[in-house]
């Protein structure tokens, strides 16, 4: 009995070893060519990885990436909003995603996209114990609420000055 319950250990070992798939990402920084960074981790890897071993490399899309100037007029409303939902202000802080339609914006529209966070640094976002509180959740509906009008009074502040343009 002993000896049939350590083969199906070793085989159950053995099977989630095969399994296993390591994966790594690579966010674009602005001003970066995605495709030209995307062919220079192929030649590394191409390089590196022994003979013995078997990969295959996926390049899943190949977006710019973007920065939002701090200074525009949106950026300073949804700190406004932020404050109001969170009752401090925010952090400002860079940080790399993968959305892909960003990119798309700014290239084909002009115009720049908010990418607004509420969740906190241990929600481990995008892992198999990821988390994410209701309190969180429901400032950022109170913040969200504030941002649209913000966004709203702003718009409305364009279209008043432009008239006035006219005139």
């Amino acid at each position: 009995m002993e000896l049939r319950e350590a083969t199906k250990a070793r085989e159950a070992k053995r099977s989630s070893r095969q399994k296993r798939r390591p994966s790594s990402r690579v966010a674009w920084c602005q001003n970066q060519d995605p495709v030209k960074i995307a062919n220079a981790v192929k030649q590394l890897v191409q390089v590196r990885v022994p003979q013995m071993f078997t990969y295959k490399l996926k390049v899943g899309h190949a977006a710019s990436g973007i920065v939002v100037p701090l200074d525009s007029p949106h950026m300073a409303a949804a700190a406004d909003a932020i404050t109001a939902g969170f009752g401090k202000p925010p952090v400002l802080i860079r940080s790399g995603g993968s959305i892909p339609i960003v990119s798309q914006f700014k290239d084909r529209l002009g115009v720049d996209t908010l990418l607004l966070g509420w969740g906190q640094n241990d929600d481990n976002t995008h892992s198999p114990n990821e988390k994410f509180s209701v309190e969180d959740f429901q400032r950022g509906i109170v913040a969200s609420a504030h941002l649209w009008q913000a966004m709203a009074d702003h718009a409305q502040l364009s279209r008043t000055s432009a008239s006035k343009d006219l005139s």
